[in-house]
C-alpha cells in the first residue's frame, strides 16, 4: 500500500516529466460509465500491461480521462468528455472494477467541502485525533486507498482550507485543521425535527 501513496504522491511529477500536456487527479474507485459500449476508436488504449505511470503517459492529445487496475490501462481520446457517474460492475467495465481507480486530466474538479461546512477544521481542539501508528486518515493517499477499497467516498476541502476524507458522513470525516492536525469532525448524527 505504501507503493500506491508514493505513486500517487509522483504523479503529477512525473507526467509533467514525461510531456504529459496536464496534470491529472483522482476522482475516485471504478471505470467511466459505460465503457463497453464505447468503440474502440474512442480509446487511445484499452489493454494489459501498463504501470500507473506507463498509463499516465498514454493519456495525451486532449485525453481527459483515464482507468488503471492492477497493470490495465483505459486512456480515452479527447472524444470522452464526461465520464462520470463512475461504475465498478461488469456491465459497464467488462469486469469487476472496484479495484481501479479513474484520474481526470486537465482541469481537475473542484473537491467537495467536508462535512457540507457544517465544522470549519480552524482547529481540532476537543475532537478525536483521525491518526494513529503508520495511518493518517487525512493524508491523500491514504483517503485514495480507503477510496478504492469502498470505506471512503471522497477526498474533500475544508472550509479553513484544508485537505480532508469524508468516510460516508459528516460525522466520519477526518481534516486537516490550520495547524495540520487531523481529527474527524464528530459532528454526531443528524436530527430532523419533525412537526406533526
Amino acid at each position: 500500500m505504501a507503493l500506491v501513496g508514493i505513486l500517487l504522491a509522483v504523479l503529477p511529477v512525473l507526467s509533467q516529466a514525461l510531456g504529459v500536456a496536464d496534470a491529472c487527479a483522482p476522482i475516485g474507485a471504478g471505470c467511466c460509465h459505460a465503457t463497453t459500449s464505447y468503440p474502440a476508436s474512442s480509446k487511445i488504449v484499452d489493454g494489459p500491461g501498463f504501470t500507473l505511470a506507463s498509463c499516465a503517459a498514454a493519456c495525451t492529445g486532449g485525453c481527459k480521462y483515464y482507468t488503471f487496475k492492477l497493470g490495465w490501462c483505459t486512456a480515452w481520446s479527447a472524444s470522452m468528455s464526461s465520464c462520470e457517474p463512475l461504475a465498478t460492475d461488469s456491465g459497464n467495465c467488462g469486469s469487476d472494477f472496484s479495484a481501479a481507480t479513474t484520474y481526470s486530466c486537465g482541469t481537475v474538479p473542484a473537491l467537495p467541502t467536508c462535512s457540507h461546512g457544517r465544522f470549519s477544521w480552524d482547529s481540532c481542539a476537543g475532537k478525536r485525533s483521525c491518526v494513529s501508528p503508520g495511518w493518517n486518515g487525512c493524508a491523500q493517499n491514504v483517503c485514495q486507498q480507503k477510496i478504492s477499497s469502498g470505506d471512503a467516498v471522497s477526498m474533500c476541502k475544508t472550509t479553513a482550507g484544508g485537505d480532508g476524507c469524508d468516510y460516508g458522513s459528516d460525522d466520519n470525516t477526518c481534516a486537516f485543521d490550520a495547524a495540520g492536525n487531523c481529527c474527524y469532525s464528530d459532528l454526531g448524527l443528524v436530527k430532523e425535527n419533525l412537526v406533526v
